[in-house]
């Protein structure tokens, strides 16, 4: 069943549904639920797959038939989730430097408490307030300086018009 050849090629790259439906950019479920019900995956789906990741023989993977890997794109493979890995390294840093944060279980333990405080964008809500209290300006201030802005700016475009108006009645 290309699933079970699917979850073995996942286990080898350690890679969970979840990550590989987000890689693949197919709804989220789409694959682990296919699992979980021992159903099939569509076509679509397959061709993502292939598509995506080169390194996995598609023979292999629709007829159980050769081996799992190609061989000449499995070495690009590792190239590309080194490069994930050294990406994703640096997202980890960025994002405990943004919030002051010591070290990762202090972050997980951060994004677990913004997703159980039931808003509706927890993450987004303690960005915007992590960035409030670090550059000391409520986002509010901002939004009415830009409205003031924007008000002077069609105030003088009107006056103009209404000046640009006149002369031309005269």
């Amino acid at each position: 069943m290309i699933l079970i050849r699917l979850r073995d090629y996942l286990l080898h790259r350690n890679l969970s549904f979840n990550k590989f439906e987000i890689s693949l950019g197919v709804s989220h479920g789409s694959i682990s639920n296919a699992w979980k019900r021992e159903k099939n995956i569509g076509s679509n789906v397959i061709e993502k797959i292939v598509m995506s990741y080169p390194d996995i023989s598609t023979e292999w993977l629709l007829r159980g038939e050769g081996d799992m890997l190609n061989i000449k794109n499995a070495s690009e493979s590792n190239q590309i989730n080194s490069t994930e890995k050294d990406l994703n390294e640096e997202l980890i840093s960025q994002t405990l430097l943004f919030f002051n944060l010591k070290n990762r279980g202090e972050l997980q333990s951060y994004l677990k408490n913004a997703s159980n405080s039931g808003a509706i964008f927890p993450l987004e809500q303690m960005i915007l307030k992590t960035w409030e209290n670090k550059y000391g300006q409520e986002l509010k201030t901002i939004k009415l300086q830009l409205m003031t802005l924007f008000t002077s700016q069609l105030d003088y475009e009107m006056k103009s018009d209404k000046r640009n108006a006149d002369s031309k009645i005269v």
